[in-house]
């Protein structure tokens, strides 16, 4: 995985290829018992700031989902494609909630289909 910068927004890319369901990176650091701007929900009251999650994008349409403390592949990805995950399935709340750019409403916490 590495750290780049597109349109001025940093992200985390792969470094090479994943196939679905391959467990990329299991998450370290600080545990937090609150959510904070950089922390990833990886149970109930626990939110860690994880030196590379911490640069993981929000997308509707991910390549990837948290799971046990684990960023893990959804589907297949390439060397080069950015590592995403959808922020309403794995974050219970949010301490920086986001509005969907279509619709204008608040998305955070509504899990999507």
């Amino acid at each position: 995985m590495e750290i780049k910068s597109t349109n001025d927004v940093k992200g985390l890319f792969s470094s090479e290829v994943y196939k679905i369901n391959t467990k990329i990176h299991k998450l370290q650091g600080e545990l937090q018992n609150k959510p904070t701007r950089t922390t990833i929900e990886i149970g109930v009251n626990q939110h860690i700031d994880d030196d590379h999650g911490i640069y993981m994008n929000h997308s509707f349409d991910p390549s990837c989902k948290i799971n046990d403390g684990y960023i893990v592949s959804i589907k297949d990805i390439e060397d080069g494609e950015e590592l995403t995950f959808n922020y309403n399935d794995s974050e219970t709340k949010m301490s920086c909630p986001f509005k969907d750019n279509e619709t204008n409403e608040m998305v955070c916490g509504k899990k999507t289909a």
